[in-house]
């Protein structure tokens, strides 16, 4: 493993690690930084956030309902792990099962 293979996941690491550590130790100075971040993201850059989620929505419908609904992930001849109902499951939180 070199650092320029792992570049993005020793960075992510950094910032993650420093951002646990910060608010291990101020968890209420970190509460007031990220509540001004999300108010200036929310004010500044509303539009582009919800444009940003319909455009995705359009995509993963494109995908859901498309020319590649029917691509499959694995081999041709492989059954999937899961049923329909065995991943919807999956997705709803545990305290509903």
């Amino acid at each position: 493993m070199s650092f320029k293979n792992n570049k993005v996941f020793i960075i992510s690491l950094v910032i993650t690690l420093t951002l646990v550590i910060f608010g291990a130790f101020m968890p209420e100075e970190l509460d007031r930084i990220s509540s001004l971040v999300h108010l200036w993201i929310i004010e500044n850059c509303g539009w582009g956030y919800l444009l940003s989620a319909f455009l995705f929505l359009i995509f993963s419908l494109f995908l859901a309902l498309g020319p590649y609904k029917d691509i499959r992930l694995g081999t041709d001849d492989e059954k999937p792990q899961f049923t329909y109902f065995g991943w919807f499951s999956m997705l709803l939180p545990q305290e509903w099962g």
